[in-house]
């Protein structure tokens, strides 16, 4: 399962995270607590997507604790584990 992540202020505003928005750097703090990985952190190079701070997806605990741990992204796991 994979969301984009937005957040409607109580004015009605659409704000989706962004890095270095306060949103997006309470996701990145807290994301691991419910199973979820920001997807697309390195470019089209890297993971075959732009940079999209918006974008979670959900691994569980224990995948997105040992990709935050090696500092990779979802591609790059599939990837060298020949899941892609």
């Amino acid at each position: 399962m994979a969301l984009d992540l937005g957040v409607i202020t109580k004015g009605g505003k659409y704000i989706a995270l962004a890095k270095g928005n306060r949103y997006y750097d309470w996701m990145s703090e807290h994301a691991l607590t419910w199973g979820f990985h920001n997807t697309y952190q390195k470019g089209i190079d890297v993971d075959g997507q732009m940079e999209e701070a918006r974008h979670w997806r959900y691994l569980g605990t224990g995948l997105a604790s040992l990709l935050r741990d090696e500092g990779k992204t979802f591609g790059e796991w599939a990837v060298s584990n020949g899941r892609m």
